[in-house]
């Protein structure tokens, strides 16, 4: 619905001079948060993204957005004597809608909400005074709501610096029993062993999700790569 109204307003407004106009950026975060498995104890990645103008409305124009974002995030506890150290990765592709204000000539106010999906690896480390557990899985599935807002300056007709905040709700989903096992044991007498294998053969209950929620700072360029202007 939302679509079709944008769509609506351009095709009934013929003063559109940004109508069909493209920008672009790229832009590393870094954040933190919280998460079903534990406090986030880093989160960082890199987002490309680009969005189209379909109405302008004189300071303002709205339009889709689409982004690539790849993420790394871990999670460190410490639980009865254990370690568990979390890594993950993920590379994600989303869709969304994008909102802009001119507050200036130079300075520029947006705001995007967007849904991404995608695919990544973790690393599940588990470690005790005598054993250490990894196990590694390959497949794992991301899914995430982003709410985002920048503020722009622009330093010509095409180029422009951004910052910004945004926030994220996101769950991961995987397979837990095809997992790569790798595990060391120490035995009495300083006795070492070495297992490998599949999260099967753990035979005991393996978590098969996570979630998490994530505030993150964004600083980046901005480039205008097609206008009608």
């Amino acid at each position: 619905m939302v679509w079709m109204a944008a769509l609506a307003l351009a095709a009934l407004n013929t003063q559109v001079s940004k109508t069909n106009e493209v920008s672009c950026d790229l832009a590393p975060f870094v954040g933190g948060g919280s998460s079903s498995e534990g406090k986030l104890d880093s989160l960082n990645g890199l987002g490309l993204g680009c969005h189209m103008v379909l109405y302008d409305g004189g300071n303002w124009s709205i339009g889709p957005r689409a982004e690539f974002t790849e993420q790394r995030w871990t999670v460190f506890r410490e639980e009865d004597g254990s370690t568990f150290f979390h890594s993950y990765q993920a590379r994600t592709i989303g869709l969304g809608l994008h909102l802009d204000y001119d507050l200036t000539d130079q300075w520029n106010l947006a705001y995007t909400l967007g849904f991404a999906t995608g695919k990544g690896t973790q690393d599940r480390n588990v470690s005790t005074p005598t054993s250490t557990q990894n196990l590694h899985l390959s497949d794992m599935t991301q899914r995430a709501m982003r709410h985002e807002i920048l503020v722009t300056r622009s330093m010509n007709e095409r180029l422009s610096f951004l910052a910004g905040i945004q926030w994220a709700d996101a769950d991961q989903s995987w397979d837990a029993a095809s997992g790569r096992l790798n595990r060391e044991n120490v035995a009495p007498g300083n006795l070492l062993t070495l297992t490998s294998g599949t999260g099967a053969d753990l035979q005991e209950p393996l978590p098969q999700s996570a979630d998490y929620e994530a505030l993150s700072f964004k600083i980046g360029v901005q480039m205008k790569i097609y206008s009608t202007l």
